[in-house]
């Protein structure tokens, strides 16, 4: 193996390491520490931006906040709709 890859997955366990131990949005910060040690460090260049990821996560946030109305709309119009009739 070569010592370029061994310095690539001992960044990569690192920042992993480093995210679970921040948690939270510390994860985020720690991946992108990782991108950036990848990218400045050793080299490496980012491809093409994967819409295809993007788009599915958008799809599945925007999926979970209207579910998310759609429970406190119905629990706000069977127990507080009678007050404003």
């Amino acid at each position: 193996m070569d010592i370029y890859v061994i310095m690539q997955v001992i960044i990569l366990f690192g920042a992993i390491f480093l995210g679970v131990r921040l948690g939270g949005m510390g994860i985020g910060y720690a991946g992108g520490l990782g991108v950036v040690l990848l990218s400045l460090g050793m080299g490496m260049f980012p491809g093409q931006i994967p819409w295809d990821v993007i788009l599915n996560h958008y799809v599945s946030h925007c999926r979970n906040l209207c579910i998310a109305v759609g429970w406190w709309f119905r629990l706000f119009s069977t127990h507080c709709g009678k007050y404003l009739a």
